[in-house]
């Protein structure tokens, strides 16, 4: 509930940049106006900011198409060309330096790393740079790898689109639409991560290699039978 209302929030104040400044891509600065002040402005309250968000949003799909693609038949976090590892890091480095922006921006910094859209991003970012720092655990690299999954979130940014719309009604449907694919998708890729098979596992013992479109649909049909995962 705290999502969809923080959602919709934000569909306001972005429609009413639309219509204020239809064509002003960053405000300008103020006379006497600190740098953070008026990056703050700009990043919730531009043409800019709201262009950035559209970005982020095919940027989330991207990932998560190549997600899907790279461990379509079973769980493979470690089998990444040289392009995908890059281009991986490239949408990360974009990723990480909107976090640190809007944290830098913010008039409280703890209430807005606290707040839900923030923490969804920081769960999104994080697990690239601990593959980093852990490098030489190979063990911790492959749960860090499959926190990957967790990049669906992403789509939560997608609510920026939905100023579009022309209804209140549409906006809320529309939300409450990514909210449970990102929830399915991500969850499936966990599902998928954690019941995968190690180099000391017996397949069908104590682990299996599901496909992650089953995975999909388990979570489809536990959340639609007993409500919850």
């Amino acid at each position: 509930m705290v999502l969809l209302q923080r959602a919709r929030d934000m569909c306001r104040r972005a429609g009413s940049v639309l219509k204020t400044h239809p064509r002003k891509l960053v405000k300008t600065r103020m006379r006497g106006e600190t740098l953070r002040k008026w990056i703050g402005r700009n990043i919730d309250n531009s043409v800019l900011a709201l262009s950035i968000d559209i970005f982020q949003v095919f940027l989330g799909l991207l990932v998560t198409i190549v997600y899907f693609s790279q461990n379509w038949l079973e769980f493979s976090p470690n089998l990444e060309s040289y392009e995908l590892i890059m281009l991986q890091w490239v949408i990360g480095i974009f990723f990480s330096l909107d976090y640190i922006m809007r944290l830098y921006a913010a008039d409280s910094r703890r209430i807005f790393f606290l707040s839900p859209f923030a923490l969804v991003d920081l769960v999104t970012i994080l697990p690239q740079w601990l593959e980093v720092l852990f490098e030489a655990n190979e063990e911790f690299r492959s749960k860090a790898s499959a926190m990957k999954t967790l990049r669906a979130l992403r789509f939560l940014r997608a609510y920026r689109l939905l100023v579009f719309s022309k209804t209140a009604k549409g906006r809320q449907g529309g939300v409450l639409f990514l909210t449970v694919m990102s929830i399915i998708v991500c969850s499936a890729g966990v599902i998928q991560a954690v019941e995968s098979c190690g180099p000391g596992d017996v397949q069908g013992k104590n682990c299996q290699s599901l496909e992650i479109y089953n995975a999909c649909y388990f979570v489809v049909i536990t959340i639609a039978t007993l409500g919850y995962l």
